[in-house]
């Protein structure tokens, strides 16, 4: 997953977050992981090699609470939106327990879906993730506590352990976790009268990666035998 949205990041830095558990003796549900040089994940390998390195300074502790990383994520996004930034934010949450907040989880994600933000949850492990699937709104959308409904459906939720272990099980789960973000920002942007820049073309997409490309073929091309 990280190493399809890494490119649409244009500084490939990742801010990196942990909950359910416990630093210096205290529990958290909200706190950032971080390398001895960067506040931030350089790319998706970084973000491997922040999580890894966690466990020295950090033990597991339940419950499992989401809303901590969901106010975070907002606040992210809410600052992008109150400055008139065309960016989108994209929380991918890793949990291997169902949550124990639910009620706030859910009053969170509907306020939220005014933002420039979608929410990627994997389930890992063997626990019973049926509940979850309530946070996805494909099939009915989300209400929170007042009765106010979300203004469009953010989340998208795949347990892993039901794709199996074989060769084409990754790119299935891949597929899966990402099917519904293009239209969630295509409709939030949308939305807001936000049209798409202008297409880059072949030259500056070389020129910004450092590549020398062909000169340019002209006229129709020539087949091995056509005379």
């Amino acid at each position: 997953v990280g190493s399809v949205i890494e490119p649409y990041d244009s500084d490939r830095q990742f801010p990196v977050y942990g909950f359910g558990g416990k630093v210096a003796g205290q529990i958290s549900h909200c706190f950032r992981l971080a390398s001895p040089d960067s506040i931030e994940a350089n790319g998706v390998q970084g973000v491997l090699e922040i999580y890894k390195n966690s466990f020295s300074a950090v033990t597991l502790s339940g419950p499992t609470l989401f809303t901590g990383v969901l106010r975070e994520a907002m606040r992210l996004a809410a600052e992008d939106q109150a400055a008139g930034e065309h960016k989108y934010t994209v929380l991918v949450i890793l949990t291997d327990g169902v949550i124990n907040d639910m009620r706030q989880t859910v009053d969170a994600i509907v306020e939220a879906s005014a933002l420039p933000l979608s929410i990627i949850i994997v389930g890992v492990g063997g626990a019973d993730f049926s509940g979850m699937h309530g946070l996805d709104g494909d099939e009915q959308g989300l209400t929170d506590s007042n009765g106010n409904p979300a203004v469009r459906d953010i989340v998208q939720f795949v347990p892993v352990s039901k794709y199996g272990s074989s060769p084409s099980a990754y790119t299935k789960l891949q597929r899966d976790l990402l099917a519904e973000l293009p239209s969630q920002v295509t409709k939030y942007f949308g939305c807001k009268g936000v049209m798409p820049n202008p297409g880059t073309s072949r030259e500056e997409i070389a020129q910004q990666m450092g590549m020398e490309l062909p000169p340019r073929q002209v006229g129709p091309p020539a087949y091995p035998g056509s005379a």
